[in-house]
């Protein structure tokens, strides 16, 4: 789940996100009277932070943290956060061959930099899930621009065990692993991104997105589908609690 949608009575669409409030006061083992009077709220206020129809800010959370016993990262996220598991490095092409067309690489490998992303939202449904990360060389300036700090989840059994299953993968996005006799000039590893599709022979041929060509009847070691993404993330704690704005600026 991502957000509840809700009518109201001025008939406008309110968006409402999930804490961690409710748990952290059922933690402490104090009334949510209790909490609202240390706070300077009503209970009525004191509810709807819980229920996330007013936004908790970040003085809220602060406030929430010390009469709690417990951090504000804590009083913010719902869920537990993801390992990034993959990365994609966007790097500008500094080769003057004319012959060669794009003006980009794709440097994509598996990370085991013990980073995480925090996934402001969702509340279940993240066993067995891993995050990829893009980002994009300061040097780069072309049209891929936009893909900077997209995060996309993938399955981690298909990459700890080293398998392909045709019924998740087939016609879908995924990231997978070439065998070792993959060379393409836009991408800098055997990790790649591309809709899958199985043949016959037990090879697959990818399909790039984007439109920029296709690789034919090629040996997988292993393929993930792409299950979501985030197109504007929050990537850390700190980048939620540094907000200009003092509030959570990640809608999964």
């Amino acid at each position: 789940m991502f957000l509840i949608v809700t009518a109201t009575d001025t008939g406008y669409i309110q968006m409402i996100m999930h804490n961690n409030l409710q748990a952290m006061i059922a933690r402490s083992g104090m009334t949510k009277r209790e909490v609202a009077a240390i706070k300077g709220v009503t209970p009525e206020t004191l509810s709807r932070h819980i229920s996330g129809k007013i936004g908790i800010s970040l003085n809220d959370a602060e406030q929430y943290a010390k009469i709690l016993g417990c951090t504000p990262q804590e009083v913010f996220f719902a869920s537990a956060p993801i390992d990034i598991v993959g990365t994609n490095l966007l790097l500008a092409n500094d080769d003057d061959d004319p012959k060669k067309k794009e003006d980009f690489k794709w440097a994509r490998q598996l990370t085991s930099e013990a980073k995480q992303y925090f996934p402001v939202g969702l509340t279940s449904g993240l066993e067995g899930v891993g995050a990829w990360h893009t980002q994009i060389d300061r040097t780069y300036t072309g049209r891929f621009n936009f893909m900077e700090n997209i995060i996309e989840l993938v399955l981690l059994e298909p990459i700890e065990k080293q398998y392909v299953s045709p019924q998740q993968c087939a016609g879908r996005l995924c990231y997978v692993e070439l065998d070792d006799t993959h060379k393409c000039t836009i991408e800098a590893t055997n990790i790649v991104q591309a809709l899958v599709y199985p043949n016959p022979d037990g090879t697959y041929t990818l399909v790039n997105v984007f439109g920029l060509g296709n690789i034919e009847n090629k040996l997988l070691k292993w393929a993930t589908p792409v299950l979501g993404a985030n197109m504007m993330p929050t990537q850390s704690v700190d980048d939620v609690l540094s907000s200009t704005h003092g509030r959570l600026n990640n809608f999964m």
